[in-house]
């Protein structure tokens, strides 16, 4: 996909570091530092989920995790890509990059038009890494399935699944996809309030509150319908 300073890639929240090739060479994730990653000086910290922030041609392997989804947002434009697979058969989770310098304007020059930079999402079945490789047996069969589907004007998702566009929520800083409309001061209570029809079914929702004063804090939930009826 087309790629400027504006595009991030997002692995699941559970991915805290990432690996190269054959698993021989990590650092944390999203923001590595105080190590040398396939060559590349990371010893100062940098967040490497944002593509401007790696400077030569490399990969990034996410970490094994319990979720199904990864993909890239960009910022500028407002629009990016999700990948859904289960990750028990198709763990494999990847970005390479040509990063910023020389040797990549040469390679872009080559293998593009005028597209200009671009990086590469990747997704593995039966493997988490590329150069591991998984076997067939004579008249074995191994199936899978990945999906592939765009989403527009949410930033980086908190979730996605194959029922719904990944969906963020934000209380300090409401979006469209979440609005909150009141807050009493006295017990530090928030409302939440959305569409019901926003809400696919099994889709977990992870909400996060700040509390300024040592209280306990409480928050509550209200889905509407169409008709503004209140559910459960």
């Amino acid at each position: 996909m087309p790629v400027n300073e504006q595009y991030q890639i997002f692995f699941p929240k559970d991915v805290t570091y990432v690996n190269f090739h054959y698993l021989d060479l990590h650092t944390s994730y999203p923001i590595a530092g105080d190590t040398t990653y396939n060559g590349i000086d990371m010893k100062t910290a940098r967040d490497i989920s944002m593509h401007k922030n790696t400077h030569d041609a490399t990969s990034y392997f996410a970490c094994a995790s319990k979720y199904d989804f990864f993909g890239g947002y960009d910022h500028g434009k407002q629009c990016g890509v999700v990948h859904i697979a289960d990750h028990h058969i198709s763990p494999g989770k990847k970005m390479f990059t040509w990063g910023y310098n020389q040797l990549s304007k040469n390679w872009e020059n080559t293998l593009t038009d005028t597209d200009g930079q671009y990086a590469e999402l990747m997704a593995g079945s039966y493997t988490d890494n590329q150069p591991n490789f998984s076997w067939l047996e004579p008249y074995e069969t191994k199936e899978f399935s990945q999906y592939w589907y765009p989403i527009s004007k949410i930033g980086i998702p908190d979730y996605a699944n194959l029922r719904c566009a990944a969906i963020r929520f934000s209380l300090s800083q409401p979006k469209r996809s979440a609005r909150c409309t009141s807050r009493c001061a006295q017990t530090a209570r928030y409302f939440l309030h959305f569409p019901a029809e926003w809400i696919p079914p099994y889709l977990p929702l992870y909400l996060q509150k700040r509390s300024e004063s040592s209280s306990p804090a409480y928050l509550s939930i209200a889905v509407f319908s169409e008709k503004t009826k209140a559910m459960k």
